[in-house]
């Protein structure tokens, strides 16, 4: 829905407008989805070389909106004192993390397991 509302932002012909929705819709991306943030940041600098810096204030719009969201995201977690379990959580694998007996794995972890197991 993000997305949606960030390509609806190009659809508005006043400048003031396009860049406002742009910044506000790029501050709601880390808490709705933290691949995002990385996946803006790239799709950015792609942006930037393919067009010659033609949306060069969009892309400025795009970055302080996510310096904002970033900004908001360890405001809310530091508020409640999670912020370094925040970032060990998203630094370092699931199985690394939880307990290792109890952390849900996939069908692919499966077969990668009893096969390597099988070959040592």
């Amino acid at each position: 829905m993000l997305v949606c509302f960030y390509l609806l932002a190009f659809s508005f012909r006043h400048p003031t407008w396009r860049y406002s929705t742009i910044l506000v819709t790029c501050a709601f991306f880390l808490p709705g989805c933290l691949a995002l943030g990385p996946f803006c940041a790239l799709m950015m600098g792609l942006l930037w070389l393919t067009t010659g810096g033609k949306y060069g204030r969009e892309l400025i719009a795009m970055g302080i909106g996510l310096i904002i969201d970033l900004g908001g995201l360890y405001v809310f977690h530091q508020h409640f004192g999670v912020w370094d379990d925040f970032l060990r959580a998203i630094r370092v694998t699931s199985q690394n993390y939880y307990n290792r007996e109890h952390a849900h794995v996939g069908l692919g972890t499966n077969i990668a397991r009893i096969t390597f197991t099988s070959c040592s």
